[in-house]
């Protein structure tokens, strides 16, 4: 038997009701482990959601803080800024208020990564 691709699909959660499918498919060479092969197939697909996300947080922040109040674009950096559930749990009750809902979609954003180990 001879491998000539290996290929590497992972659906993502982001946003609420929304997923990241992407898909690589890498060419084997002579001599290459598939098993190996396979396993960085998979290592890119994971460092190119580590990055879109990043890359999606930074551009929500820069698109919603242009609407908010000054007092607010800090509070953005901080929510996704957040390491553990616990951290994050502390900004429940500001962004349940009428002055925090703007920010309830990050804070439900982070609260998913979280969840999910990112």
């Amino acid at each position: 038997m001879k491998y000539i691709k290996a290929g590497y699909n992972r659906k993502f959660p982001m946003e609420q009701f929304g997923n990241e499918n992407p898909y690589v498919e890498i060419e084997i060479e002579d001599g290459d482990d598939p098993l190996a092969v396979l396993q960085e197939a998979k290592n890119l697909l994971y460092k190119f959601h580590e990055q879109s996300v990043k890359q999606d947080e930074a551009k929500n922040v820069k698109d919603i803080s242009q609407e908010l109040p000054k007092s607010q674009k800090g509070v953005i950096e901080q929510i996704l800024g957040c390491k553990t559930e616990k951290e994050l749990s502390e900004w429940d009750i500001y962004v349940n208020s009428k002055s925090g809902e703007p920010l309830k979609g990050f804070y439900e954003q982070r609260k998913m990564q979280l969840k999910n180990g990112n």
